[in-house]
C-alpha cells in the first residue's frame, strides 16, 4: 500500500516556486566581492570600457570560472542600483 500523505503536504509540494535568485546572488562571497569591485571601477570610469564591452568581457571571464551568464544579464547588473 502506498504511503499516504496529508492534503496540506500534497498542496505544499505542488505550489509553484516564487521566482529565482539572480545569478549574482548565487556566486561565492569572494567572487561577489570581486564582481562588486569591477562594477565600482566601471561606474567610476576607472575601468575604461564601454557598458557593452565591459559586460561582454565580464561574461566571458565568468564563463571561464563556470558561471554561465550572458552579456545582457551582466550588462543589466552593471547598471542596476
Amino acid at each position: 500500500m502506498p504511503k499516504s500523505t496529508k492534503l496540506l503536504e500534497d498542496v505544499q509540494g505542488l505550489l509553484p516556486k516564487k521566482g529565482f535568485k539572480p545569478w549574482h546572488e548565487k556566486v561565492p562571497a569572494d567572487l561577489l566581492a570581486e564582481l562588486e569591485e569591477v562594477r565600482r571601477q566601471y561606474r567610476s570610469g576607472a575601468l575604461g570600457g564601454t557598458k557593452t564591452g565591459t559586460a561582454t568581457a565580464l561574461s566571458k571571464a565568468l564563463q571561464a570560472r563556470g558561471i554561465d551568464i550572458g552579456q545582457r544579464g551582466v550588462e543589466k547588473w552593471l547598471v542596476a542600483d
